[in-house]
């Protein structure tokens, strides 16, 4: 395990706020989003909660390769995750899991019948940089 992986599994937890996730198109073209959540999940993967992904959704289907920036507030440390797309879960138990971390975040700024949960994307970690 590299240091970068040791230091943002220390920070995982300790992190808040969006991510940022940056993809691109069939032709290179880039396109980045804020991402409200960004799950660790066992085996090298991670979870995006995708709440109207219109544009990332065609370029991960065009092109599975992403990457994901979070940030470690205690120590501003930034990480970048490079990912690549495996699939979107649209039901079972991680579904429900980010479903209700949605519906805290729509509830604690009023956008409540805004955000909607369309699914849970699972990227495969290819490689973790501290930068």
């Amino acid at each position: 395990m590299s240091r970068a992986e040791e230091a943002l599994g220390s920070a995982w937890e300790q992190r808040e706020g969006p991510g940022v996730l940056a993809t691109v198109d069939a032709e290179g073209r880039p396109n980045a989003v804020y991402v409200l959540c960004v799950d660790l999940l066992a085996g090298a993967r991670i979870a995006v909660m995708d709440n109207y992904f219109s544009k990332t959704r065609e370029n991960i289907l065009a092109n599975p390769r992403a990457v994901v920036q979070v940030v470690d507030p205690d120590t501003a440390a930034h990480y970048r995750l490079t990912l690549h797309y495996l699939r979107t879960e649209t039901a079972g138990a991680l579904f429900e899991h980010m479903k209700a971390k949605l519906a805290g975040i729509a509830s604690h700024t009023g956008m409540g019948k805004v955000f909607r949960l369309l699914g849970a994307d699972i990227y495969r970690v290819e490689s973790i940089e501290s930068v």
